[in-house]
This record gives structure tokens, sequence and C-alpha cells, in this order.
């Protein structure tokens, strides 16, 4: 009993990290993300199938055809955390670059200015496959002592708020 439901957990993860590649891999994506820091805190998205077990990073997503960055990131916030924030300056640009996946991320510090934190959602995934396991105001303490392999790559290289926020210019991880 303790094999095939074992089995089947490790057929179902490779089945959702295979649906993911298959929608966004093999092309470029350019992404607006946001940088929401309170205190000593870094709003953060949990992905599970992605990074060794999951991936905690910052909230942000496609930006589609003919949407300017930050509309598209309002619109993520809203979609994956239930926040409302108003998008203030432009910050970095960071390229990942791991095949079949290819991002190009712009990335803005963002100011909260409503709503009630809670899980969203990926549109571009069925219900059942959803990838968003949590999400939550991390504590830079906490983010020092997690794996690299867990973290999106901005938070592996700076992991204190004012230095990311002072970040600027084109970085590769």
């Amino acid at each position: 009993m303790k094999t095939s439901l074992f089995l089947f957990i490790q057929l179902s993860y490779h089945m959702s990290r295979q649906k993911v590649l298959e929608i966004f891999g093999n092309k470029i994506r350019i992404r607006a993300c946001g940088i929401l820091i309170k205190g000593h805190e870094i709003l953060l998205i949990k992905h599970k199938n992605l990074g060794e077990d999951y991936l905690w990073s910052p909230p942000g997503g496609e930006v589609e055809f003919g949407e300017e960055a930050s509309i598209a990131l309002q619109r993520e916030f809203m979609e994956e955390a239930n926040l409302k924030i108003k998008v203030k300056n432009f910050l970095f640009v960071h390229e990942f670059i791991k095949p079949p996946l290819h991002a190009i991320e712009l990335f803005f510090n963002v100011e909260l200015v409503g709503g009630d934190i809670k899980k969203g959602q990926d549109p571009e995934l069925k219900k059942q496959a959803q990838i968003i396991s949590e999400v939550a105001f991390i504590n830079f303490d906490l983010i020092k002592k997690e794996k690299s392999a867990n973290l999106h790559g901005i938070l592996n290289k700076f992991k204190d708020p004012e230095r990311i926020l002072s970040l600027q210019g084109y970085y590769k991880f």
C-alpha cells in the first residue's frame, strides 16, 4: 500500500511538472515581477513542481501581448495573492535560462494598497494542475536558512531588503 501511494505521488509530481514545462517551456517569456517588502519580510509565492522541492519567488507573471508591464503586474498580484498594489519604480532585469525554460523578468518595487492575502491561482493551469501552494510574507532570516535550490536566484544572491530594493541593471543567476 505504501509503495503504490508513493508511486502515485511520484507519478502525479512528474505529470504536473511535465504540464508546467509544456505550458511555459520552449519559448522566451517576458515576466513582470514585484518586490513587496514589509519591515524585514518579503511577499513570496511558493510554487510546487519547480525548484528542487518547490520554489519561493516574488509574485509575477507573463506580460500579455499589448499589455503594459505595470498592468500585468497588478493583474498577477491579484491572481496570485488577492492583493491590490501600486507599481512604483523599476528596479532591475533578471534573465533565467534553464532549458526548456527561458524568462526575462522585469522587477518593480511595489506598494500594497488593498486586499486580504490569500493563495490564488495560475489561470494558465487547470484547477487540478495548480502550482501555487502558499503565499506569505517571509522573514529574511528564514530565507537565509532555505536551500538555495528552493529560492528564486535573486533571493539566493541578495538576502536583505535594502540590498534588493537598491538593485539596478541586469542579472543572470
